[in-house]
């Protein structure tokens, strides 16, 4: 059982947890997906798509790196509820999703065109060196750990959550709800508990991993890397919403496209002379060189 001490510091782990999950809630984009057009939330869902395809590799790695064998059994278990069935006669969760897409309106022809943007590239390759570099670190079980459940549950929680506002409506119409994918990911995700609460009963992925993760945390020498290492998937998660800012309409109700727009496929890559943008802009995704940024592009037919 915890110590007072360790209670206090489990404590005081949480609140600044759950300042930054605010953070992160507030990001304009995942805050405005009922202001977006039909389109563009489309690109978005469609750009999702490609990071979630990533979870299950994500899981894979981190099963390869940890050292702890209780934290490898709790994420090889999850891991493999992914696939809930043996036999090949339940849909995964990777194809649960397409079928939400379809639902929505995005055609399986839209599905097979799309690709990923370049922001949507590297903050994947960023997300997987997050995780590695964590895993080479002395302190690589809890670290792992961190990620694994701030970056692969709480925060993907928060994600559907605020998703689920823009595609909620047209996913319980007639009051049944036909989601097969980012509902009950928002909920089986979610973050239930705070870490000095946990307990054999919390049965949601995020609390699950926070069982063994609260326990490595109250004997830690030291917690210090908690909150820079929750403060770079903050970033990291909100550098993917970033190329979607061009997308959220102005006063006027139009979307605010950069200078330079074009659609491309289905996504719009933006060309802006590196001296037209000033480094503020730079960081909310709209970039010359690498990052891209998606806006309003009829990506899907619709």
């Amino acid at each position: 059982m915890a110590t007072t001490a360790e209670l206090e510091r489990l404590q005081e782990l949480d609140e600044a947890e759950d300042r930054r999950i605010a953070r992160f809630r507030d990001h304009p984009v995942l805050a405005g997906t009922t202001r977006l057009r039909r389109d563009d939330l489309h690109a978005l869902l469609l750009q999702r798509r490609f990071v979630s395809h990533q979870f299950t590799p994500a899981y894979d790695l981190v099963i390869d790196l940890l050292g702890d064998e209780t934290a490898r059994r709790i994420a090889r278990t999850i891991l493999r509820e992914e696939y809930p069935d043996g036999s090949g006669h339940t849909p995964s969760h990777r194809e649960d999703m397409r079928t939400d897409l379809l639902q929505l309106g995005i055609t399986a022809e839209a599905i097979a065109a799309s690709r990923e943007t370049a922001a949507t590239k590297q903050n994947i390759a960023d997300s997987f060196e997050l995780l590695r570099t964590a895993g080479a670190q002395p302190d690589a079980d809890l670290r792992l750990l961190t990620i694994l459940r701030f970056w692969g549950e709480v925060l993907v929680s928060v994600e559907y959550t605020r998703i689920w506002e823009g595609i909620g409506p047209e996913l319980t119409a007639g009051g049944e709800n036909r989601s097969r994918f980012y509902h009950p990911h928002l909920v089986h995700d979610a973050k239930a508990r705070p870490l000095a609460t946990v307990s054999l009963l919390s049965s949601t992925h995020s609390d699950r991993l926070a069982m063994r993760l609260s326990e490595l945390l109250a004997r830690a020498p030291s917690t210090a890397f908690f909150g820079e290492v929750e403060d770079e998937v903050v970033r990291l998660k909100s550098r993917f919403y970033d190329q979607f800012l061009p997308a959220l309409p102005g006063d006027d109700g139009d979307a605010a496209q950069p200078p330079g727009a074009v659609v491309v496929g289905d996504v719009v890559d933006v060309e802006v002379a590196g001296d037209e943008v000033d480094d503020d802009v730079a960081v909310e995704g709209v970039v010359d060189d690498d990052a891209g940024a998606v806006g309003s592009a009829g990506a899907v037919g619709s």
